[in-house]
């Protein structure tokens, strides 16, 4: 009976259990879990320019969510402060702005604190520099001829020249072109800080030497310049040492680097500079027509070696070479002298022809002229001819320097003739005494 009892109490607990159990599931059904977000840091200082990436790992802000929704949004209620690109925030100018993550309809909040940049402030050292043609100097933060020093958030500088024909950039380096001065700007955003350069020439050891001495060409032909195996030879005693050409008058004579071609009919300088010396080189252009054969004295004659030396060019020397004329340039006893059959003698050694007149121009040695006075007056009168109202000169020239010569006209021919000299410096800037012959037509 007992044992009846027991069972009977087992069988209604299990139905209470059960039964229970049952209504339970039918009326609590199981509750969903709650959304929480939580951001790491919750705000952020940052410096105009800055930008920051929102994400659940290895990001700038972490967003951690708990709850069934995984994703996640981002918005900015300041977009001129703050901008907002997918999961990335960038600041944009100084000011404060909240950047909310937003999961459904919950959210999290990022205060951010936008600050200006920092003022960039440029300091160079040294600020001016004093260079020589060719050389170079390297711009850096550190090991660098030119220390480039930046306060501010923006390291990375450039550099500019206000003068390129002076001094050249490439990149961070700086290269010395010709003399002259120019500024070189360090630029940074737009900062900037000024190095001045000075560049000076280089140093020529020696005096510049050229052969021929002068030169006259036709109407567009061409000659080079060249420390060998040009039309003229330039010497230089520091061969490491470049030279340049320029033309006084560009408009009857140009230059191409190296080389010059006659324009127009004139006379001009051509500049010969090497680092730091200089020297005028005369040249006149002519044209063929101008070629006057009768302004010259008898036969004269050229070496086929000497064609083209000392300003007499082959074009002419080949018009006076018929049976009456030929030409011949010869330095013998530093005089002028007419063709003699048989014997060698000739023009000065300087030649040129313009407006009618043959001129010829020389330098000698100091006191020559003097000395050889009465041979040169014996040679102009009885041998070239010039014996007719022969006369003494002298008179003062532009330069205020004394000038002095002969006047006469030839015996038989339409032809008057000038001689003169006076103390000048020669290319070598040694004292000397600088001579022109001058002859031209006159009326009969």
């Amino acid at each position: 009976m007992r044992r009846k009892n027991i069972l009977l109490s087992v069988l209604v607990l299990l139905t209470f259990i059960i039964g229970g159990c049952s209504d339970d599931s039918v009326e609590n059904p199981p509750v969903k879990k709650k959304t929480v977000v939580k951001v790491q840091p919750n705000s952020l200082e940052l410096t105009v320019g800055d930008e920051k990436i929102f994400g659940t790992e290895n990001a700038d802000v972490i967003v951690k969510i708990e709850g069934e929704e995984k994703t996640f949004s981002i918005e900015s209620d300041n977009k001129e402060v703050v901008s907002v690109d997918g999961k990335k925030i960038k600041a944009l100018k100084a000011g404060t702005a909240i950047v909310k993550v937003k999961v459904g309809k919950v959210t999290a909040s990022v205060k951010v604190e936008v600050k200006a940049l920092k003022q960039v402030v440029i300091k160079v050292q040294p600020s001016s520099l004093e260079l020589t043609v060719g050389d170079e100097k390297i711009f850096g933060t550190e090991n660098a001829d030119v220390i480039v020093k930046i306060e501010g958030e923006e390291k990375n500088f450039s550099i500019e020249s206000d003068n390129k024909e002076v001094v050249s950039i490439e990149g961070k380096k700086i290269k010395a072109l010709k003399a002259g001065t120019a500024t070189v700007q360090v630029k940074v955003g737009t900062v900037t800080a000024s190095v001045k350069v000075e560049v000076k020439a280089q140093k020529q050891t020696g005096k510049i030497q050229v052969n021929p001495n002068f030169l006259t060409i036709n109407k567009d032909e061409k000659k080079t310049f060249a420390l060998s195996g040009g039309d003229i030879t330039v010497g230089l005693e520091n061969k490491e040492v470049p030279f340049t050409l320029v033309s006084n008058d560009p408009n009857i004579v140009s230059v191409n680097d190296h080389e010059v071609v006659g324009l127009k009919t004139g006379r001009t300088t051509i500049v010969i500079t090497s680092g730091d010396k200089t020297y005028d080189f005369p040249i006149a252009v002519m044209e063929d027509k101008d070629f006057n054969p009768d302004l010259f004295l008898s036969k004269l004659y050229v070496p086929e070696s000497l064609q083209d030396m000392y300003g007499v060019q082959k074009s002419t020397i080949m018009k006076a070479m018929d049976e009456n004329y030929s030409v011949m340039i010869e330095l013998k006893d530093k005089v002028v002298f007419e063709k003699r059959k048989g014997k060698k003698t000739a023009l000065m050694n300087l030649v040129s022809y313009e407006e009618g007149v043959i001129r010829t121009d020389a330098f000698y040695r100091k006191g020559s002229i003097t000395r050889l006075d009465a041979k040169i007056q014996r040679l102009l009168k009885g041998v070239m001819g010039f014996e007719k109202d022969f006369k003494a000169i002298s008179f003062t020239d532009e330069d205020g320097k004394e000038v002095k010569g002969y006047e006469g006209v030839h015996k038989t021919r339409p032809l008057k003739l000038r001689f003169t000299w006076k103390e000048e410096l020669d290319a070598n800037d040694t004292p000397s005494d600088a001579c022109q012959i001058a002859i031209r037509a006159t009326s009969k």
